[in-house]
């Protein structure tokens, strides 16, 4: 970073020889060229001895002082100056706070650096910002304590407002905004970019275009840091993490977990969190990846519970071919018009074992003309006979064809006619807003008491992803459920329809 950014202390750093800086990088400095040149070279020090912070635990001010994590952070992220850095965000370890120390500093002392922090909401914003103008201010009241000059140290801030923090000497700032500003990014110079709670952040792509688009091409300066709460899998954070640890989106994924700061998470806090919280600790206070996504207010089957299903064996498998046939199958047919752009045709099924819905074969998991696909279905009914539950919300075509085919085991759901004033029983199962709850309902049963096995890899992670969409006419009420944008759930869609389909037993069948 560059001395030139304050031009009146140039000389006198400039005096300080090679082996005097040599030792100053261990040592306390001595003089005020010394303490100027330690804190222009070295952000934790400048951080550690000349700001102080809210505790994160009773909220009073204290030094700011790295903790163990912040102290891996810094020395492994961000002294080797990684461009591109993306963290699950853990309760109470300071990184905001830290990553803003940092960022700053670097407004601070370098000419014509931008350093732009983006939260999801104003009110974050504006929390954002009371620590950019706390570390500041807490670095001059220091050096006046010292009975020194505050400006020989310090930049002079020319503009400071809810938005901006300049420095009018340097050409540099500190800019923290929501990412809900209209064009934000596209336009304006970044060199840092600092992004947190992404995961809660509406159209984060499109955004995200936007503002890696402000950095300049091979900036010497430029970091994107990413930060997030983890809010479901069906958002860009969840993407992006996941991305990064398969080593494809040029990110590098950062997590610590509660026992990577044992200063912070002290071993008797640990163990009374765990008699409190049972087995919901893990999710709460995550100690890998995985469990960070445990529980989610918006995942509408439990991830422990999918898990606690798993097997990695079809029925078919297991079972000798000979007695195949001795068991009884439910499938469930998720239809859709077979285009290539569109959704998945799926069909699942399930042997009853002991009681046990156990995936029985390989789903089909297709994209072909509808009357190929109801062949499929048809084929794959007679060597498992059982129960056929076929969605009909847009099945027409594939149902005729099974007609037609006089497919065995196709079953008839009871219906409501408004014309005809009461039920009728009807080929296929309608699936409508109420449906669809009962749906989960039954499925969320069954894998909280282990009455289902689950061996599609694929099929585990749509269930996963099948989170609560917010309804369009108001954003903070929960009225949907399914995949999020960009995203399937058409084998989760079946694995309902099969259980629907045990559910009604006994149903009307065409035999």
């Amino acid at each position: 970073m560059s001395i030139q950014t304050l031009p009146k202390t140039t000389k006198a750093v400039s005096r300080i020889d090679s082996e005097r800086r040599r030792k100053l990088a261990t040592s306390e400095p001595e003089t005020s060229a010394e303490l100027l040149w330690k804190i222009l070279t070295d952000e934790a020090y400048y951080l550690e001895t000349c700001c102080q912070v809210k505790h994160i635990k009773h909220g009073s001010l204290v030094p700011f002082k790295f903790n163990i994590a912040q102290k891996d952070f810094y020395e492994k992220y961000w002294l080797p100056n990684n461009p591109k850095i993306i963290m699950p965000k853990p309760r109470k370890m300071g990184f905001s706070t830290q990553i803003i120390g940092l960022g700053s500093h670097a407004a601070q002392y370098t000419e014509g650096l931008i350093f732009r922090l983006v939260a999801h909401n104003l009110n974050t914003a504006i929390e954002l910002n009371k620590t950019v103008k706390l570390l500041y201010d807490q670095a001059w009241g220091y050096f006046e304590s010292l009975g020194e000059r505050p400006e020989y140290y310090l930049p002079i801030r020319n503009f400071d407002d809810k938005e901006q923090t300049f420095f009018k000497k340097q050409q540099s700032a500190i800019i923290v905004e929501t990412a809900r500003a209209a064009g934000v990014g596209q336009s304006d110079r970044t060199d840092i970019l600092y992004l947190t709670e992404y995961a809660h952040w509406h159209n984060a792509k499109e955004s995200y275009k936007g503002l890696k688009g402000s950095m300049p091409m091979g900036g010497a300066n430029n970091r994107i840091i990413i930060d997030f709460n983890a809010n479901g899998i069906g958002n860009d954070a969840y993407d992006k993490y996941q991305a990064a640890k398969r080593g494809e989106s040029g990110f590098t994924p950062v997590f610590y977990g509660i026992y990577d700061c044992p200063d912070v998470y002290e071993p008797e806090f640990i163990k009374q969190e765990q008699i409190d919280l049972s087995d919901d600790f893990p999710a709460v206070y995550p100690s890998n990846d995985e469990e960070l996504w445990l529980k989610s207010d918006k995942a509408v089957f439990n991830w422990g519970d999918i898990v606690e299903c798993r097997d990695d064996r079809y029925f078919c498998d297991v079972c000798p071919t000979d007695q195949l046939r001795t068991f009884e199958y439910f499938h469930g047919v998720d239809t859709a018009s077979g285009r290539g752009d569109g959704d998945w045709q799926v069909m699942k099924g399930f042997a009853l074992v002991e009681g046990t819905m156990w995936e029985a074969y390989p789903p089909i998991r297709t994209r072909i003309p509808e009357d190929v696909f109801a062949g499929e279905v048809d084929r794959i009914a007679r060597l498992f006979p059982g129960v056929l539950t076929v969605e009909m919300n847009f099945g027409e075509a594939v149902m005729i064809e099974l007609r037609n085919l006089q497919t065995p085991g196709l079953a008839r759901f009871k219906r409501s006619r408004a014309k005809a004033g009461k039920q009728k029983r009807e080929y296929g199962f309608w699936t409508s807003e109420n449906s669809k709850r009962t749906m989960i309902k039954d499925l969320q049963r069954s894998l909280r008491d282990g009455d289902i096995i689950l061996v599609s890899e694929n099929g585990r992670t749509e269930l996963r992803q099948f989170e609560w969409q917010p309804d369009k006419q108001n954003e903070d009420t929960q009225k949907l459920a399914g995949a999020p944008q960009g995203k399937h759930d058409d084998e989760a869609m079946a694995t309902m329809l099969a259980l629907q389909g045990l559910k009604q037993k006994p149903v009307e069948l065409v035999w």
